[in-house]
């Protein structure tokens, strides 16, 4: 596994413009200033940093932007983004730049505010890119941990989801991996759908794996993207059923004890857990929780919800 420095590397200027920007950045990290292009290159090798910040001038501008394709060739350039800054416009030149695979361009001088929220996105889609799931295009389990924890810390009431479809298993063994694929990826894309509606900090969704998804949120904002997913996500059945079995409200398939048996229709169950204020519970802790409740919803045929208030730290 690559080592990471969790902060910013800098290539010194003569205008000393490295410095104002490390400064700047303080707020958001730890950076470190290189002398020279080749010092950068052997720390981003060996120990890749969130963002490489390189000043662009229109001498020389060519062989900058070799550079930066020479990182993006690194094997762990998917780890690191490369940010430009310089004191000039020209279309061309920047659209060459964006071609060679950097985050962004920054016209120098900057309102300070407007930089630090740019880097603060460019951050987010970081990490969003390095630890999202590559079949939903969702969060995956690290992203979701930390943004449970971040949610935990503001010591508000929230809820979480946990969602998955009923009778996955033996689907998956009957109709073949990649109609399972299918139907998560149908879940998934209802899911892209509803995030556009609301904003990062009011609706979090994530892909625990399988079929297991996760919703982080305030409890209103979390059940209607619980409801709206029950309503869209039928519409996909015919792409995944005969029409047979579409008529008929069940597939057969093998239980597991090797049984042929018939199964109904994909449908979803959610376990709710509304967290009081102040609550403080580890990310194992309520993940078994949810467990136990998802239970209940299973018991239930059908589409399914049970929730539960969450109002002990412990």
């Amino acid at each position: 596994m690559v080592k990471r420095f969790r902060g910013f590397y800098l290539l010194a200027d003569e205008e000393g413009i490295s410095q104002t920007i490390q400064t700047m950045l303080t707020p958001l990290g730890e950076s470190r200033i290189f002398e020279d292009l080749q010092s950068l290159w052997d720390a981003v090798r060996q120990e890749p940093a969130d963002l490489v910040f390189l000043p662009l001038r229109r001498e020389g501008w060519r062989e900058l932007l070799l550079y930066v394709r020479r990182l993006r060739s690194l094997p762990h350039s998917h780890l690191f983004g490369v940010v430009l800054y310089c004191s000039f416009y020209d279309r061309e030149i920047f659209r060459a730049a964006y071609r060679s695979g950097i985050e962004d361009i920054f016209p120098w001088p900057i309102d300070e505010a407007w930089f630090l929220a740019k880097i603060e996105n460019s951050l987010y889609l970081l990490k969003k890119r390095v630890h999202t799931n590559a079949l939903t295009g969702l969060p995956g389990i690290q992203v979701i941990e930390e943004q449970y924890y971040l949610r935990l810390a503001l010591g508000h009431a929230f809820s979480v989801a946990y969602l998955d479809l009923d009778h996955f298993k033996p689907f998956n063994d009957e109709k073949g991996v990649k109609a399972g694929d299918r139907a998560i990826q149908y879940l998934s894309l209802i899911f892209h759908e509803l995030r556009l509606q609301y904003s990062r900090d009011e609706v979090f969704v994530g892909h625990l794996g399988g079929d297991d998804f996760f919703i982080l949120g305030r409890k209103r904002e979390v059940r209607e993207v619980i409801d709206s997913v029950y309503r869209h996500f039928p519409k996909f059945l015919p792409q995944l059923f005969s029409s047979y079995e579409l008529a008929r409200g069940y597939y057969r398939g093998v239980n597991r004890e090797g049984v042929q048996q018939e199964f109904p229709l994909l449908s979803l169950s959610t376990a709710i857990l509304n967290i009081a204020p102040k609550v403080s519970l580890s990310f194992e802790k309520i993940s078994e929780m949810a467990a136990l409740v998802k239970k209940k919803a299973k018991a239930f045929s059908g589409m399914s919800v049970v929730e539960f208030f969450v109002d002990r730290s412990e």
